[in-house]
């Protein structure tokens, strides 16, 4: 754990996740004070139990409920993330495994083939760039799809990265800039006064407070509004209570195995559905995008079959389970809650992705005031009027 920075403002940020990390390295390399703080470290969380594809067509330019504005801002930060990727791997000395594409799209079943044409239809309309392929050229070009594939396009703009990696990297190029990483394993740490949220007195002064949490927003962090440096329970209530904005964040679950490399090792990031391969160099994660029931690796080892080529007799090699957090049109948070105090959270599956667009935003609005046209989309405040 390494020392605070002492010169500029000086923010704290709760979370250590990919946007919490992000973010600190952002603000500290802006000449900021940075502390995080983080229930268990090194960050084993969202952030940690994920895939790693920065998928902005994919996820983002189809999706029924989504923010309108959502797949602005995913590709405005996939455009940047090749230069954030290589800043970080020469602040770090750490190879994160960045491919910036093309990624596959395929589908086995009517469902899916229908996915695909919504899909090149709301890529059209936008005029990203996509190739359609047929089944034998698909294999052709990926030999471990199935014989099941019905349909196929091919994607450049989402690509993946290897997400240990990046929070690696990023917890070395924030250790080597100088912010500060504090382990606290209760979050619930802040109070309210006249001049906005506070740090309780026993966590260092801080001009500003950001909080990128996922689960922790809305379940387990606490305000004392009665002004009292003293611990009483009694005393505090929830963070929502105050900011009800923070009620739209719910937790999404999910499921993710592996198969080491010489049992399937793809060439591309494959989607399917719902369902996805992304590959490392020594396995190959499949998973699901949606809510899977934690711990359902049959699940995933059936649907992974069904795109995939993968012998019956070997079984997944590790599993992780994690939680997402989510709003209620799927995208992000990032503002203004109170004087001096921000939120970034609420990512849900593009957490990954869109981090350097977060901490570019972030470290705009908290050392300059400034935001911008695609940012104030994404404000707090458009859930107001719904939770109140």
């Amino acid at each position: 754990m390494s020392g605070k920075s002492t010169s500029g403002p000086s923010v704290a940020i709760i979370g250590a996740g990919i946007i919490g990390l992000s973010c600190a390295w952002e603000l500290a390399k802006r000449g900021a004070q940075v502390t995080v703080y983080e229930k268990n470290w090194p960050p084993r969380g969202a952030s940690w139990a994920a895939a790693g594809m920065l998928a902005p067509a994919y996820e983002a330019a189809a999706e029924e409920g989504a923010h309108p504005r959502l797949f602005d801002l995913c590709m405005a930060s996939a455009e940047i993330w090749g230069a954030f990727a290589a800043e970080l791997e020469a602040a770090s000395g750490i190879d994160v495994g960045y491919h910036a594409g093309p990624t596959l799209a395929v589908a086995v079943d009517a469902d899916q083939a229908r996915r695909i044409a919504d899909l090149r239809e709301a890529l059209d309309e936008r005029g990203v760039a996509y190739e359609r392929l047929t089944p034998d050229e698909a294999r052709a070009m990926e030999p471990s799809l199935s014989e099941d594939v019905m349909a196929a396009m091919l994607l450049p703009s989402d690509g993946w990265v290897d997400n240990r990696k990046v929070l690696e990297a990023l917890g070395k190029a924030c250790e080597r800039i100088g912010v500060g990483i504090v382990e606290r394993k209760f979050l619930g740490v802040m109070r309210r006064t006249d001049h906005g949220l506070e740090l309780e007195s026993d966590m260092a002064d801080a001009d500003t407070i950001l909080i990128t949490a996922g689960a922790e927003i809305a379940g387990s962090l606490y305000v004392n509004e009665t002004r009292s440096n003293r611990w009483d329970k009694g005393e505090h209530l929830k963070l929502s209570a105050f900011y009800p904005s923070l009620l739209c964040l719910s937790e999404v679950g999910g499921t993710m195995i592996s198969f080491a490399a010489e049992q399937l090792s793809p060439k591309y990031a494959i989607r399917n559905g719902g369902e996805y391969a992304v590959p490392r160099t020594d396995k190959t994660l499949i998973g699901a995008t949606m809510d899977v029931r934690a711990g359902d690796i049959h699940y995933l080892t059936h649907s992974g079959r069904r795109f995939l080529e993968i012998d019956p007799n070997v079984a997944p090699s590790e599993s992780w389970t994690g939680v997402r957090p989510r709003t209620r049109d799927e995208a992000p948070m990032l503002g203004v809650i109170d004087k001096d105090a921000f939120v970034a959270t609420g990512h849900y599956r593009n957490g990954i992705l869109l981090a350097p667009i977060t901490a570019k935003i972030m470290a705009d609005m908290i050392l300059d005031g400034e935001v911008s046209e695609l940012a104030a989309a994404f404000s707090p405040d458009r859930f107001q009027t719904e939770a109140s």
